[in-house]
């Protein structure tokens, strides 16, 4: 799991020195149709809700990204992005019930920060001048945007669904846009507001309780789970309905 977040935010990384950042947040969001088409093909069930929840995301993100008429190698590296964040959503749902938050987090740390101290290795002595000069804003990837964002992802998917999960990061455009505007400059025209319009109508869609939920009145947990529950090697946690 470690080495398919450090492979995502070099990806990312990479992504970003040809592409906005409004259009990588957009492209990322993908993973809200890859979730369910990847538990698919796992057979895991999925309902229609979810897919139509999805087709409406993507429909918003297409419009979103239309606005800047132009796809630029950067793009292609964000789907791969959004590729590999799928499964390590869907990876995270079927083990996070088996081992205590902390560790779980710690040992991901642990493999990111050794393989990018090799990975960079060459270049730390030739770049020291710029590190020393960044060293706020590298302060602040490391902790809150790698450390934070992976503890309360794996805090959160003790309650909430890989599908569910993957719904609410299509959120991450509307704050990329906001924040890309306060901070770069960026602006979404007409298209992207209508494109964010549908992103938060597909997440508010989705997280309502379907009708065969509500008449079975039961809570239906899929198998890598129910297994994670009988091994569990804490103590035993309320799923609230």
């Amino acid at each position: 799991m470690g080495l398919i977040i450090f492979s995502t935010l070099t990806l990312q990384t990479v992504a970003l020195e040809t592409t906005s950042a409004n259009h990588a947040a957009f492209i990322a969001s993908f993973n809200v149709i890859l979730v369910p088409l990847l538990g698919q093909l796992l057979g895991r069930q999925v309902f229609f809700k979810t897919f139509l929840a999805a087709a409406m995301a993507i429909f918003g993100v297409g419009v979103m990204c239309w606005e800047s008429e132009q796809i630029v190698v950067g793009d292609f590296l964000m789907l791969g992005n959004a590729f590999l964040y799928s499964i390590y959503i869907l990876k995270l749902e079927s083990i996070t019930l088996r081992h205590p938050i902390l560790p779980l987090t710690a040992i991901q740390l642990w493999v990111i920060a050794i393989v990018s101290l090799i990975w960079g290795a060459p270049d730390l002595v030739r770049q020291y001048e710029a590190i020393g000069a960044n060293w706020a804003v590298i302060l602040y990837l490391g902790l809150f945007d790698t450390a934070a964002t992976i503890v309360l992802q794996v805090l959160a998917q003790r309650w909430v669904n890989a599908y569910e999960t993957a719904l609410m990061y299509t959120l991450e455009p509307i704050f990329a846009a906001v924040f890309s505007f306060l901070l770069l400059g960026e602006k979404l025209g007409v298209r992207g507001i209508i494109g964010a319009t549908f992103v938060l109508m597909a997440m508010i869609f989705g997280q309502t309780k379907s009708q065969d939920t509500e008449q079975d009145n039961e809570v239906q947990v899929n198998e890598p789970i129910v297994a994670a529950l009988s091994s569990a090697d804490t103590e035993p946690i309320s799923i609230p309905v």
